[in-house]
């Protein structure tokens, strides 16, 4: 990177259940990153400023972060650092896109559907958490695309986008052909890192009651985990959880003829 170029400012926006925080993990393997974990989901699941209809907030004392807080905090100077990196859910700007930090290359996460909301849905069972009140409409995946057309209709930025399940089976070749795209040089540091390395998440996301059964798999990882097929028992799956399904795979399809491949 050039000095003109630092530092370097990086999102990756995703949907529940996408696998990005292990994309989070890699890309905070290099060195003078300073990384940023789901700030704005926490603003928005426990902030002053969530939506209305979100009635089930998660209650956290000391806890109260805004929208602008997020954006302001985002937007500093950080001496030392060469790139600024941010990783979070996108449903969590509720499509008010004026919250959106400056200065960003805003980059997308996608998972099939069919995997990535059946994965939430396990999750809140396990959590004892009421699916029908955390599976949003399209499993989050209409917020990405929403996104997407917005960054690169109206800020006019280029479609970057990763497919979780090519990251996961052929991380090398994927990172290599994502790094150039976001103004990232390739290092093979980030196909390992440390198991929970959560240095530089808020107290809130590593104490949080659910955390285990959200992040789990991803706290205990040191690498990119290939994917493994396992049938689904689709006469187990709820009809709300399926049409939620239906509703995504659109979204999905449109943005995955879009995504980059290995190179």
């Amino acid at each position: 990177m050039s000095s003109e170029t630092k530092p370097l400012r990086i999102f990756v926006w995703a949907h529940p259940r996408s696998r990005s925080t292990a994309l989070e993990f890699s890309v905070n393997t290099l060195p003078n990153v300073k990384a940023f974990h789901e700030l704005y989901c926490l603003a928005y699941h426990n902030g002053e400023e969530r939506p209305v209809a979100l009635d089930k907030a998660l209650p956290v004392t000391g806890v109260g972060l805004q929208f602008r807080q997020v954006k302001e905090t985002l937007e500093k100077d950080y001496p030392g650092n060469d790139v600024i990196f941010c990783k979070d859910i996108a449903y969590s700007l509720d499509r008010d896109f004026d919250r959106l930090p400056k200065g960003f290359q805003h980059t997308f996460l996608i998972r099939d559907p069919r995997k990535s909301i059946v994965s939430w849905w396990k999750a809140c069972l396990k959590e004892g958490l009421k699916y029908e009140d955390w599976i949003l409409e399209e499993g989050g995946i209409k917020h990405v695309y929403d996104l997407f057309k917005y960054v690169t209709e109206d800020l006019g930025q280029p479609p970057v986008i990763l497919d979780a399940d090519e990251l996961a089976n052929h991380p090398e070749d994927t990172l290599r052909a994502w790094c150039p795209r976001v103004g990232l040089e390739f290092n093979p540091g980030m196909l390992h890192w440390e198991a929970a390395n959560v240095s530089h998440w808020l107290e809130f996301h590593q104490t949080a009651f659910y955390r285990d059964t959200f992040f789990g798999q991803a706290l205990t990882s040191t690498g990119f985990t290939p994917t493994v097929e396992s049938d689904i028992d689709w006469t187990k799956v709820p009809e709300f959880v399926k049409g939620r399904i239906r509703d995504a795979v659109p979204y999905y399809e449109k943005m995955y003829k879009l995504r980059i491949t290995k190179q």
